[in-house]
């Protein structure tokens, strides 16, 4: 590169050169000149153009090749499966959203559903998609009618806890009142029977005569 940079300022050469090239050349031969003198045989040598010395022959070098790592990639084959995944729907979030003796505003959805699974009752309303929500702000009660019909009704808010009709301890309660009344009239049944007894073996109680003889028993006992 030295030698083709000195022989492109002879007159008469006419060559271009990169920036690159011009650099690493001018600082080859900074490197080349250091132990050089200003001898009148070494300026005509270089005049003459003999520059053999400062311009070493290039000697290709060919470094071995160095062995890459086997690498082994996975197979993008897919493997044996259905063919049928990947095709359910979009989730439709039905449900029931608010559950019974809680608080619902007017507009809040109260049961997403297709079909009357659950009927609009009292302060509810139905849209057309079923779905069941509240006209007022109050409690919702889930009430049963009948055997096979539910409904949703929404009672307003008072003092008073508003009861479920259809909830455990009403029911308990219902049936425990059933039972003392049950058990009253079987008691009362027991001591007509008694009395009954006892004015059959002529010993009646004084409180039970008038009770237990009817009318034309007395009657008949009279016109004896």
């Amino acid at each position: 590169m030295v030698c083709d940079s000195w022989t492109s300022l002879t007159p008469g050469v006419n060559l271009k050169f990169t920036t690159m090239a011009v650099s690493g050349a001018m600082a080859t031969l900074a490197g080349s000149m250091k132990g050089l003198s200003l001898s009148s045989s070494s300026s005509s040598s270089f005049m003459t153009g003999e520059t053999s010395e400062l311009c070493p022959k290039f000697v290709p070098c060919i470094s071995p090749a160095v062995a890459q790592p086997l690498t082994i990639e996975a197979a993008h084959k897919k493997g044996a499966g259905s063919t049928k995944n990947g095709r359910d729907s979009i989730a439709k979030r039905l449900g029931v959203k608010i559950y019974g003796d809680q608080p619902a505003k007017p507009g809040c959805i109260i049961v997403r559903q297709r079909g009357t699974k659950f009927h609009p009752g009292k302060n509810v309303g139905i849209g057309r998609d079923y779905t069941i929500f509240s006209l007022i702000d109050g409690l919702v009660k889930f009430e049963k009618l009948g055997a096979d019909r539910k409904q949703i009704s929404v009672y307003p808010i008072t003092e008073e806890k508003v009861e479920n009709p259809n909830s455990r301890r009403v029911k308990r309660r219902e049936e425990f009142r059933a039972k003392r009344e049950k058990r009253k009239a079987y008691q009362l049944a027991n001591i007509f029977a008694e009395s009954g007894l006892m004015l059959a073996s002529g010993e009646p109680p004084e409180q039970f005569v008038l009770a237990s003889v009817p009318e034309e028993t007395k009657e008949e006992t009279a016109h004896c």
